[in-house]
């Protein structure tokens, strides 16, 4: 019934399986295969769900002839917690970063090194002016604030009592999403505080599978982006945290003055925004300076991106369909 009367143009297989585009994703997953670029895979393969399904519920995804299709998630447990939902059909492969990070030649017993260097040296204090103490300590910052979607339009804030407006603004890089970088206004008010703002690329463009805005390459300039600097924080909790852990960096998210304040969202009260955000919060209390194990900050950083899911260019051959993409005109110059 879909495809005889549907009037939506974009085809089932790209409604059913597009997220794979996100941040490059697909791309990433097809290199590291050996696989050609005129291929995607036919499954879901989601941005984010690294936290558990009380935060993010995994969702049952059904073809057009009402059958699971199947899931490429992050977490380790991942197919346990579907299973206790009674969603069919779910692999944990890990975070697609960790591909990335494959790709540019990272075993991943180096990872696991990095995250365990990361997390083992986890020293991030809770207090405000011991934060700005820790990092004036550090020689390059990246700041990463909760980013904007089509749907959420963030108000994007310094507050006075901020760690990071007393430090020396050069060293300081923001990364700002791709909306939030294309608002003047956003982009300036960081920009006039005298520090460097950066964007990693578009999370995906209009045209499915075009590489426009970076798209494609986005997780490889990210990568890039947190090299040159030996502390990632943030004002909420984001993947990039994470990301950051597999690279051994410090990190931690900043104690100040909280702003939950939407320009614009097409779905959630200025309320629902505000209690979610505080369930996340406290969830990764320990980002902030919460009490902690090293232990359980290990298990909860691998579990998250999936390390120990780490699948081999073989499993994912084996055991994931493919489906002819064309992508017109890759190579016109």
């Amino acid at each position: 019934m879909v495809k005889r009367y549907s009037n939506n143009p974009v085809p089932i297989e790209l409604q059913l399986y597009g997220e794979q585009f996100a941040y490059g994703h697909r791309e990433i997953l097809l290199k590291y295969c050996g696989i050609s670029e005129n291929y995607m895979f036919k499954a879901h393969i989601p941005h984010g769900g690294v936290s558990p399904a009380s935060i993010d519920p995994i969702n049952r995804i059904d073809d057009d002839n009402g059958n699971p299709i199947l899931q490429l998630r992050w977490r380790h447990d991942s197919d346990v917690e579907a299973e206790e939902a009674n969603i069919k059909n779910v692999t944990p492969i890990g975070a697609p970063f960790l591909y990335a990070l494959s790709n540019l030649g990272y075993k991943p017993e180096q990872i696991s090194y990095q995250i365990q260097k990361s997390v083992g040296n986890f020293d991030w204090p809770r207090e405000s002016s011991e934060q700005s103490k820790y990092l004036s300590e550090s020689k390059n910052i990246l700041y990463m604030p909760l980013h904007s979607w089509d749907g959420d339009v963030h108000v994007h804030q310094i507050p006075k009592d901020s760690p990071l407006t007393k430090l020396r603004n050069s060293k300081i890089t923001v990364l700002l999403g791709f909306l939030d970088f294309c608002d003047p206004d956003t982009r300036n008010a960081y920009a006039e505080l005298g520090w460097n703002v950066e964007c990693a690329g578009v999370r995906s463009s209009k045209i499915t599978g075009s590489p426009a805005g970076g798209r494609n390459s986005f997780l490889y300039n990210l990568h890039n982006l947190m090299e040159k600097n030996d502390t990632v924080v943030s004002n909420e909790f984001t993947t990039g945290l994470f990301y950051a852990a597999s690279m051994g960096k410090k990190m931690g998210i900043l104690n100040q003055s909280i702003n939950y304040e939407l320009k614009y969202s097409s779905w959630q009260e200025r309320s629902q925004y505000e209690k979610r955000m505080i369930q996340i919060r406290s969830y990764y209390e320990w980002l902030i300076g919460g009490s902690f194990t090293r232990e359980s900050l290990n298990k909860k950083v691998e579990m998250a991106l999936g390390l120990r899911s780490f699948r081999s260019p073989e499993f994912l051959k084996d055991s994931v369909e493919l489906l002819e993409f064309r992508s017109y005109g890759k190579n016109l110059a």
